[in-house]
């Protein structure tokens, strides 16, 4: 099978064993001209919701076993661009769902010569943790989180090129496409949700 994600790696913070464990991810680099087309390749384990240049690209993203196939050409811009992305790892197992246990984001665009890797940069977003307050209901492969607002300073602007945060420090690197235990990927059988909130 060909290796749609070239030298991509499965990248995440410094433990991705978490289970409800909220990722931040940016990746900023430089274009001289935009290309007509850029196909990105992107997956989770276990979703993500992607942005480029500040501009919504992706709202439900990931499905397990699964990769995304986006052309982000038309939120690129000659000159600083930034790819960033919110990935969430559920870490449980539901009726219908298998979960690997533990989380992981990809990321390819060839176009831009953009691969997921320890130059990305991550922050673990503490403002979500598990709750265990309630019992999940085992039909969906999630977890009960706990949210505080007063803790998203960190974050703010995150999805901008011109964010400056100590915070963010580098991805950790888990293994190449391919491997266990993410494996081999398919691509996303149903389409992404249209439409306007």
């Amino acid at each position: 099978m060909e290796n749609i994600f070239e030298s991509a790696k499965w990248i995440w913070a410094k433990n991705n064993a978490i289970r409800g464990d909220v990722v931040y991810f940016r990746k900023v680099f430089d274009i001289a001209k935009p290309p007509k087309t850029a196909v990105a390749f992107v997956a989770a384990q276990s979703r993500y919701f992607l942005s480029v240049n500040g501009k919504s690209v992706v709202t439900d993203g990931g499905m397990n076993g699964c990769y995304d196939e986006i052309d982000i050409a038309r939120y690129l811009v000659k000159g600083s661009n930034v790819v960033s992305a919110v990935a969430v790892f559920d870490g449980e197992r539901g009726t219908n769902i298998k979960s690997a246990d533990c989380a992981g984001f990809i990321f390819c665009c060839k176009a831009v010569d953009v691969y997921s890797d320890s130059c990305f940069t991550v922050f673990p977003n503490g403002a979500f943790t598990k709750s265990e307050d309630v019992v999940s209901s085992g039909h969906r492969a999630g977890t009960n989180i706990r949210y505080d607002a007063t803790l998203e300073n960190a974050v703010d602007g995150y999805e901008k090129a011109e964010f400056g945060s100590g915070a963010f420090t580098a991805a950790t690197e888990y293994g190449e496409y391919g491997a266990a235990p993410w494996g081999e990927l398919k691509k996303r059988p149903i389409p992404f949700f249209v439409g306007e909130f």
